[in-house]
């Protein structure tokens, strides 16, 4: 999404499919945490906490946070996808798959940041580069 909106491609992403993203820098920090701690046996769902959202919502954030920071001069349109829409995406496809961060968050002892801070952090360092 960055590289495209950067070179002023059109740009779309699916708006019916709800999850919550997760930053793998944020994800490292976990898992050294975790390892520190004696990684627990067991399902760990690991993603970034806030409100679930959709491949587009987060498209929409990126485009939005770089038009903030001056790197777009304007804010281009993300057209909205359905997941129907998508050809590889043949088998049937649940619409929400947001995980619980609970069993994460008690843990490491605190909640993992909102998707929306760790967007931020991904772009700044994306863009420093």
């Amino acid at each position: 999404m960055v590289n495209g909106a950067l070179a002023g491609k059109p740009l779309a992403a699916v708006a019916d499919k709800y999850s919550l993203p997760t930053y793998t820098g944020d994800l490292a920090d976990w898992v050294e945490e975790l390892l520190s701690k004696g990684f627990p046996p067991g399902i760990l769902h690991a993603c970034n906490s806030g409100d679930p959202v959709t491949w587009h919502d987060l498209a929409r954030a990126t485009v939005d946070f770089l038009h903030e920071w001056g790197c777009l001069p304007e804010i281009p349109e993300v057209r909205a996808l359905s997941i129907s829409d998508i050809p590889t995406f043949r088998a049937e496809r649940p619409r929400h798959t947001a995980m619980s961060t609970e069993r994460l968050t008690g843990l490491l002892g605190w909640r993992p940041r909102d998707w929306r801070d760790a967007l931020k952090a991904h772009l700044a360092d994306r863009i420093s580069r």
